[in-house]
């Protein structure tokens, strides 16, 4: 299949732009419809980042979109992810992307996974209306201790967004 060339073509470079190949793996297995292997390629990218941060930007971005695609498959992809996704990137690069994607991830994975991923973001969560929506949630859910700030948190965002 010509498509597949595309493989063959990339492994030259693997050695030297790791991160970028590993992106570039990702989309053409989610392309192919082989989702354990984009998983696979995606979860490589995130071991690349955990060790150089000197990666494209514009291509990392890309596959953090293409993580909340597969990570929505299935709990399995979900929390291969999500552990991937639970340490910090060399150099804290991309930091705020990392947990809210965490955080998109973990939705997909279990209750105890999203407590895990907004541990992480506590006491200042991201602002958003989706984020602090998830939040008030997963805490009511798990009668957690912080369930009522989040209430809160959550209402007063719905009353003063734009």
């Amino acid at each position: 299949m010509a498509e597949a060339q595309c493989l063959n073509l990339l492994e030259p470079l693997a050695p030297k732009f790791a991160a970028e190949a590993a992106v570039t793996r990702a989309i053409y297995y989610w392309k192919s419809q082989d989702t354990p292997e984009a998983a696979r390629a995606l979860g490589q990218l995130y071991d690349e980042l955990a060790v150089d941060p000197w990666a494209i930007e514009v291509m990392v971005e890309r596959a953090f979109g293409l993580t909340k695609e597969v990570a929505g498959t299935g709990s399995e992809a979900a929390r291969q992810l999500g552990e991937k996704l639970s340490q910090p990137f060399a150099g804290y690069r991309f930091e705020p992307q990392r947990n809210v994607l965490r955080l998109m991830v973990a939705e997909h994975d279990s209750p105890e996974a999203l407590l895990a991923a907004l541990a992480d973001v506590e006491p200042y969560p991201p602002w958003t209306g989706p984020l602090l929506k998830m939040r008030a949630e997963a805490y009511w859910a798990a009668k957690h201790e912080l369930a009522e700030q989040a209430a809160r948190d959550w209402e007063f965002y719905q009353q003063h967004a734009p």
